[in-house]
């Protein structure tokens, strides 16, 4: 390889690499990290109500899709996202809409579970 050549590309990597920090650095929120959670966000919206709505219409079916997207609008908003959390809620819908009914005590636990999560959060 020539001088020339070598010497060229070296500048041409370092320039690139040094976009790509920048960019990391300054802009990373705005480009990747938001763009990123609300697409998780909005699919986690999307299929539980999904898996929620396939469940016979009744008032505790209701209460459990509004404190769910409560839920979801709050980790849309927060900085900090912790995948126990996100881990824990999901495993309560799943264990709430396997047999197909849901009935006031899994609404309050889940209504519970949510508000302390949140709570915990704006600690």
């Amino acid at each position: 390889m020539k001088k020339n050549c070598l010497i060229k590309s070296l500048i041409a990597s370092t320039i690139f690499f040094t976009i790509i920090f920048y960019v990391a650095m300054n802009k990373g929120n705005e480009w990747v990290v938001k763009p990123v959670k609300h697409f998780f966000i909005n699919q986690g919206i999307s299929e539980s109500k999904l898996l929620v709505t396939e469940l016979p219409a009744t008032p505790e079916r209701d209460s459990l899709v509004l404190y769910l997207e409560k839920y979801l609008n709050h980790l849309s908003n927060s900085i900090n996202i912790s995948l126990n959390e996100i881990g824990s809620v999901a495993d309560t819908i799943t264990s709430i809409t396997k047999d197909k009914i849901i009935d006031t005590n899994e609404v309050k636990s889940f209504k519970e579970l949510t508000n302390n999560l949140m709570k915990n959060e704006r600690q």
